[in-house]
């Protein structure tokens, strides 16, 4: 009976881990949308997709979603050049100018 409930509980705990994988729901785009609702100017630019986040490709400090400059993000983007996106690494926004085009 023991094993019964034990099984009962590790199948339970794989069906929500399952769902949770099949929401579909990328981290950079929850963070993407999150940042436009705050602060829309942002908008103009895109999530880094499939550019991962290198010392050579970033343009500034790391920052928080919910302390973003938008000033200094504008600055950083028209100091880029063609491309400015954004990454994420962990929960904070990664400014990059990455040097081959997405």
């Amino acid at each position: 009976m023991y094993w019964y409930r034990t099984d009962a509980m590790l199948d339970a705990i794989r069906q929500k881990n399952h769902r949770n994988k099949d929401d579909g729901k990328d981290p950079l785009h929850v963070a993407y949308a999150e940042i436009v609702a705050r602060y829309p100017s942002l908008y103009e630019f895109p999530p880094c997709h499939g550019i991962r986040v290198t010392s050579a490709n970033l343009a500034g400090t790391l920052v928080r979603k919910d302390a973003i400059d938008v000033s200094s993000m504008q600055t950083i983007a028209s100091n880029c050049g063609k491309l400015f996106c954004f990454g994420l690494v962990g929960d904070k926004i990664a400014p990059m100018c990455p040097t081959n085009e997405i």
